[in-house]
């Protein structure tokens, strides 16, 4: 898993789809896939179920989902990206005045809030349902891709560690991965403390992302806490329908606007 991950981690990887169903892989495997998960920007849909990821390892990977600090040897990567960026620059540029480096995002760090804010509002449908052997929720989320796939960034000068950080005294953050939309954890050995990890993070990406970013569906069934743990489930359910009804509305005034739009565009001039 660690080759896998390691080949992963380029932020504009081509790969949107991952299915690592049924591949005997433990926390160590999870905390893999979570490394990658830090840096990678491609992938929309990721299919972990039928293995044998506990609690640490749901935890790493619901932690790769949202606001993180950035550990030592991903600040000296990001230090030698913007080295990189300036040499090429001084290279290139005879004119010192005509480069301008791109300048890390600057906030103090709020202990009642979070330092990143998404103000738009709306999401993807969501409701669980797989079977143990086969993705059925990865070929659902195929069909929202083609209408995510615009949060997917382009720019081949665009990495997280650069351009989705902000910068205070003593830390580094990162704004963390809003583009995963599906994640099928199923049939796993997880109990109640990583589905409270998982209600933490879903919690989280509510108040930082866009609602048509981050996860919009999680297929968790076939778990130990879905037994035990019913106030974690409901939980789960109720923000992402939340935010299936949030993207909805958005989509449904986007519509409006553009007929709006269309029909004005087909009027007659008068002269």
């Amino acid at each position: 898993m660690k080759n896998i991950a390691d080949k992963l981690t380029k932020p504009l990887h081509s790969l949107l789809i991952l299915n690592l169903a049924s591949n005997m892989l433990y926390d160590d495997g999870a905390e893999h896939v979570a490394r990658m998960l830090r840096s990678n920007r491609s992938i929309m849909s990721l299919n972990l179920s039928d293995n044998k990821i506990t609690n640490k390892g749901c935890k790493a990977v619901m932690l790769s989902l949202t606001e993180f600090e950035l550990s030592p040897d991903e600040i000296c990567f990001k230090r030698k990206r913007n080295f990189e960026k300036l040499k090429n620059a001084l290279n290139s540029e005879p004119n010192l005045n005509e480069y301008v480096p791109d300048p890390p995002l600057t906030a103090k760090k709020s202990s009642s809030k979070s330092t990143f804010k998404d103000t738009s509002s709306g999401t993807v449908p969501t409701k669980k349902g797989s079977t143990k052997f086969k993705d059925k929720s990865a070929t659902d989320a195929a069909s929202q891709i083609s209408t995510s796939s615009q949060n997917v960034n382009f720019d081949p000068d665009y990495h997280p560690f650069i351009n989705d950080v902000i910068e205070d005294q003593q830390t580094i953050l990162c704004k963390g991965n809003d583009v995963l939309i599906n994640l099928n954890l199923s049939y796993n050995n997880i109990h109640k403390e990583g589905a409270q990890a998982i209600v933490d993070t879903l919690y989280h990406q509510q108040q930082l992302f866009a609602a048509d970013r981050g996860l919009s569906r999680i297929t968790t069934e076939g778990n130990n806490f879905h037994n035990g743990c019913l106030l974690e489930v409901d939980a789960i359910d109720d923000i992402l329908a939340q935010k299936a009804t949030r993207r909805s509305s958005v989509r449904s005034r986007g519509s409006s606007q553009r007929k709006s739009s269309s029909k004005v565009s087909l009027l007659p001039q008068i002269t």
